[in-house]
């Protein structure tokens, strides 16, 4: 009688461990649904460069957060946007807040463009950053040279973007696990006579759009490394060669209206 009490307990405790193990693998599955459901598409970037002429273009971000994202960090974010709009104004842009985060940023040149875009970069990226929208290690770095023809300049443009940090990877560097539904990066490029894309890097991405607006997946998870060519006109050299032209002309000019005066 003893013998059947004790196989009848272990029997019970058995079944209780086994409800218990299957009520929490529920809970631990419900919670990871509840969280991809929450978090779908939370972060959407455009980051946008537009060159109207050599001396003349504008640097245009737009962040958009999910509700979800808002409401469990709605101080942070605060913090996070205003570290924003403080660096923007220093660099002599303007800042909008309503469902998305608009940062409109002139430049003047090359020089500028990248001082600007680098240091815009850096403090949405670093300054304050949201705990869940602040990855480590994520570097970012643009670089424009030119060759100027007086009338017209050749740009040659390279962006790198590290986003390894946002995937799993394996031991063979292999991503596990990228996060492409939650976060939406774009990178755009406007040039008024079109840009050509040089896929110079290994898996480099693909731009979609035509040669005057062309637009890069940013993939998180991965290595972004983006190579074009465009060239601008630039106006100071159009107004020189007008001047000198107008000089020349008046030079030559000259003689005739004094055999016409006598």
């Amino acid at each position: 009688m003893q013998h059947g009490s004790f196989w009848h307990s272990v029997f019970r405790e058995s079944l209780a461990w086994t409800r218990l193990v299957r009520m929490g693998r529920g809970l631990f599955l419900g919670m990871l649904g509840a969280i991809a459901l929450g978090l779908t598409g939370c972060i959407d970037s455009d980051l946008q460069i537009h060159y109207h002429t050599a001396h003349r273009g504008e640097i245009v971000q737009q962040l958009q957060l999910g509700k979800p994202l808002k409401q469990l960090n709605a101080a942070e974010v605060a913090t996070w946007f205003q570290a924003i709009d403080r660096r923007a104004t220093s660099l002599g842009g303007k800042t909008t807040t309503a469902d998305t985060l608009t940062i409109a940023l002139p430049f003047y040149n090359s020089a500028d463009l990248e001082t600007k875009f680098n240091q815009l970069l850096a403090a949405i990226l670093t300054a304050n950053a949201p705990t869940a929208t602040r990855p480590p290690q994520l570097a970012s770095h643009l670089t424009v040279t030119n060759t100027n023809f007086l009338v017209i300049e050749r740009h040659q443009l390279h962006y790198e973007l590290d986003l390894r940090s946002l995937g799993v990877a394996a031991a063979t560097g292999d991503i596990l696990v990228s996060p492409t539904g939650l976060i939406h990066l774009n990178l755009t490029l406007e040039t008024p006579w079109g840009a050509q894309n040089q896929a110079i890097a290994p898996n480099a991405p693909a731009p979609t759009g035509d040669r005057r607006h062309l637009t890069w997946p940013l993939l998180p998870g991965e290595l972004n490394q983006i190579d074009c060519v465009f060239w601008v006109p630039n106006r100071l050299g159009l107004g020189t060669v007008l001047i000198l032209l107008l000089v020349s002309g008046g030079i030559a000019l000259k003689p005739l209206s004094q055999n016409f005066r006598q």
